[in-house]
């Protein structure tokens, strides 16, 4: 919540306003041009894209942004690099005849320029939990977002107990494994 807050959003369900107000549509979030940095490929079916954006985004880790195509198409994907990075790190899933996904994981190269839009999203490390347990849990290209709150974890030196469970079909869709394991 604190993300939107700082953006200037709200929960108008508890909202009180004291002064004028503009309500923006959540399609008019700021689209922006990216440099694709870098492509890793952990796994046959799974692409790391690191994303330079053009103009300051202000993002935090476990957010997401969504990738827009020229023609319109756009697809939300997790912000798995830490708050603060210099680059946007999403995790892509490679979908038979997925339109976005194809197109990233096959046609996309370092130098590629992509658009942006966004961030949107509260999946994000709340650091007024500090002390308390830490449990994540998500499948294949979910790990994304939690990536990146284990990340914000770790650099606040959380200090309550952390889990962080990744599940796939088979042992190879673990394609983060040995740098969870490193981060442990």
């Amino acid at each position: 919540r604190e993300a939107l807050v700082a953006q200037g959003y709200f929960l108008a369900c508890q909202a009180r306003p004291t002064g004028d107000l503009t309500l923006v549509p959540a399609d008019d979030l700021p689209t922006v041009e990216a440099t694709v940095l870098r492509v890793e490929r952990p796994h046959p079916s799974v692409v790391r894209l690191y994303l330079q954006p053009d103009e300051s985004l202000r993002w935090r880790a476990g957010q997401f942004v969504h990738v827009v195509r020229d023609e319109g198409l756009s697809r939300p994907y997790s912000i798995a690099s830490a708050t603060g990075s210099a680059a946007i790190e999403l995790h892509v899933k490679h979908l038979p005849h997925g339109a976005m996904s194809s197109f990233l994981c096959d046609e996309v190269v370092p130098g590629a320029r992509l658009r942006v839009r966004g961030p949107s999203g509260v999946c994000v490390y709340d650091p007024s939990s500090i002390e308390r347990p830490l449990v994540l849990a998500g499948a294949g290209t979910g790990l994304a977002p939690l990536l990146g709150v284990l990340r914000d974890a770790l650099a606040a030196n959380h200090q309550g107990p952390i889990e962080l469970h990744h599940g796939a079909v088979e042992a190879s869709g673990l394609y983060a494994d040995d740098e969870l394991r490193a981060l442990a």
